[in-house]
């Protein structure tokens, strides 16, 4: 399941923020379009080698759209492998962004690409503590 289904399925309709962008990496918020809650904040490391042989789906990603959903359009299969999920603290950076001083899910994801699973990036998501991830 794609991390926006998540957040869609228990929030409705999402957008992303992008906070910072280049060429190898972003990093982006997930709101809440109902009450413009941040959802998720997540740091994103573009694999260069990659980007060349996905040029086009990789400029809708840039250009906003989240992942999941611009692979799934451009009919590229897309797969997500999660490395680990972790529940912690969130420091207080973090607890001024998400509103909330619960615990977080932070989940540490590789994306692969393809028919042949070309690595495409590797994404740390940290999600409010509003979130239920499931397990």
């Amino acid at each position: 399941m794609l991390s926006s289904d998540i957040l869609e399925q228990q929030f409705g309709e999402t957008r992303l923020i992008i906070l910072y962008q280049d060429q190898s990496k972003r990093i982006i918020e997930t709101i809440s379009t109902s009450d413009e809650s941040v959802l998720e904040l997540s740091i994103v490391t573009f694999d260069t080698a990659t980007l060349q042989h996905v040029a086009d789906v990789h400029q809708t990603v840039m250009n906003g759209v989240s992942m999941g959903k611009a692979f799934k359009n451009a009919g590229i299969q897309f797969e997500r492998e999660v490395s680990s999920i972790v529940h912690s603290a969130l420091p207080p950076d973090l607890v001024k962004e998400f509103n909330d001083d619960g615990i977080a899910t932070i989940v540490d994801v590789d994306i692969f690409v393809g028919d042949s699973k070309q690595h495409y990036c590797h994404i740390l998501e940290t999600y409010s503590p509003k979130v239920i991830w499931p397990e």
